[in-house]
C-alpha cells in the first residue's frame, strides 16, 4: 500500500515510472495530493496491471 503520498503538491506521484521494463502490478495506491501514477514518456515493454488506485488528485483541478 501506498498512501498519503504529496500534500505538499508539488510535481510527484505514489509511483513515478520513466523509461522501459517497468512492472507495476498488485498495488494499491491512494490519497494523493496530485497524480497517483506518472508513467513519462515512453514506456517501452513495460505493464501496468492490477492495481487498486483511488483518490487521486485531491488538491488538483486537472489531474
Amino acid at each position: 500500500m501506498i498512501h498519503e503520498i504529496n500534500y505538499a503538491y508539488v510535481d510527484c506521484a505514489a509511483i513515478h515510472a520513466i523509461g522501459t521494463g517497468h512492472l507495476i502490478r498488485r498495488n494499491s495506491l491512494y490519497n494523493t495530493g496530485d497524480a497517483v501514477l506518472y508513467a513519462r514518456g515512453n514506456l517501452k515493454n513495460s505493464r501496468i496491471e492490477y492495481n487498486d488506485m483511488h483518490h487521486g488528485g485531491m488538491f488538483s483541478s486537472d489531474v
